[in-house]
């Protein structure tokens, strides 16, 4: 049933692959138009739709790459190791504009190649599929140089969609909504060094500070603590009587925060020098980029 399916987020054409379209459903479940695929696989401009339901041999679900010849060809037993009973090689979708479509998920496609390029490594590729073989071994090419999921991604501008998410989720960990109860989080060292690299006096009876204080912490604790962060704290407005480290959780958030303080802590200890600790700070723990593309992992 349409209510049942799921509907497409993003959608777009890869171009650089023969001008497939593309789509991200819900869950994340990246696909390719079926007819694109087995118009480039075959290498028919308009193939005929194929009834996945016939592909199903000695109780092994098929991909729809060939006509059933292939039940008789050296390419089954590789098949048959990649794809296991029940593979679904399609799933029905609403695209965007309220059709329903059919794709085929990346990693389906994937394993075709994967199958193919085996059988074509180990020289049993039957003649009758020697056009399709080559086709493939492109393909697979490209994808390891590439990779379906970022060329998915990039062709629907699902990429941005997934740095939003990642950094969502980064923040919720990190950043709670209201300011908690106050406790001392600064360590007096922390300040004392400060001053001993600024060659400053430190009074530690005084509770004053340099307003240059402010942008140290920013530049070597907020900044340098999780993807964006410091953008989000520089959002809140913190009361006269609050602290930006009351923002953060107790979970995750305040615990990083204290392990951080206490490394940028014993950083200050074995440096010398202000150029000293501004270059191990850098070697190692470098500003983080409030985008956090970087840590998606595909």
């Amino acid at each position: 049933m349409p209510g049942n399916l799921p509907r497409a987020i993003s959608e777009g054409i890869i171009t650089k692959f023969n001008n497939i379209r593309c789509a991200v459903l819900e869950g994340e479940i990246r696909v390719l138009v079926l007819e694109g695929v087995l118009r480039f696989l075959l290498n028919a401009p308009y193939p005929a739709m194929i009834r996945l339901a016939d592909y199903n041999i000695d109780g092994v679900s098929l991909p729809p790459v060939a006509d059933r010849s292939i039940a008789n060809s050296s390419l089954i037993s590789y098949f048959k190791a990649k794809f296991g009973q029940n593979t679904k090689f399609s799933v029905e979708y609403i695209s965007q504009g309220g059709r329903i479509r059919t794709g085929m998920p990346d990693f389906i496609l994937q394993g075709i190649c994967e199958a193919v390029l085996e059988a074509q490594n180990t020289g049993e590729i039957d003649a009758r599929f020697e056009d399709m073989a080559k086709r493939i071994s492109k393909l697979a090419t490209d994808l390891m140089n590439v990779g379906l999921v970022p060329l998915i991604d990039e062709a629907t501008g699902y990429q941005k969609t997934r740095v939003h998410t990642v950094l969502a989720k980064i923040l919720d960990k990190y950043i709670q909504p209201h300011f908690s109860e106050w406790s001392k989080t600064f360590p007096d060292e922390f300040y004392e060094h400060i001053f001993r690299l600024y060659d400053w006096q430190y009074d530690p009876q005084s509770v004053k500070r340099p307003s240059y204080i402010g942008i140290f912490t920013n530049e070597y604790v907020y900044k340098r603590l999780a993807p964006g962060v410091y953008e989000e704290i520089r959002k809140r407005k913190p009361e006269k009587r609050e602290r930006i480290h009351q923002l953060f959780s107790g979970e995750i958030g305040y615990p990083a925060l204290a392990q951080h303080i206490d490394r940028v802590v014993l950083i200050m200890e074995l440096s010398h020098t202000l150029t000293e600790f501004k270059r191990h700070m850098n070697r190692r723990f470098p500003v983080i980029d409030a985008n956090p593309s970087v840590l998606i992992k595909d």
